[in-house]
């Protein structure tokens, strides 16, 4: 099985970290540093996602069908509206 995992925002491609820690996925670049600029159609598919600046918020959860992790490369929890995500059953965690 292959996990779908969004990248949203400065971490480019190579994924070769993230590719050598969870070689079973496949990562896409969201390109967006902002939640409007997130393609809905591709949120509804990802299996998780990873996240820097991008601010997130309940109107992201709501389109993450298939999520069940949202981690934050690097410390605290300001950009994202955890309970948001907690709500939608998608687990939040940190680096």
């Amino acid at each position: 099985m292959t996990y779908l995992i969004g990248v949203t925002d400065y971490i480019n491609p190579p994924f070769s970290i993230e590719e050598e820690a969870f070689p079973e996925a496949e990562f896409i670049n969201l390109q967006c540093t902002d939640e409007k600029s997130v393609d809905a159609s591709i949120l509804s598919k990802v299996d998780g996602m990873l996240v820097w600046h991008t601010h997130l918020t309940g109107k992201t959860a709501k389109l993450l069908h298939n999520c069940k992790i949202l981690v934050r490369y690097g410390v605290g929890y300001d950009n994202v509206d955890v309970s948001s995500f907690s709500r939608e059953d998608i687990i939040f965690s940190n680096t």
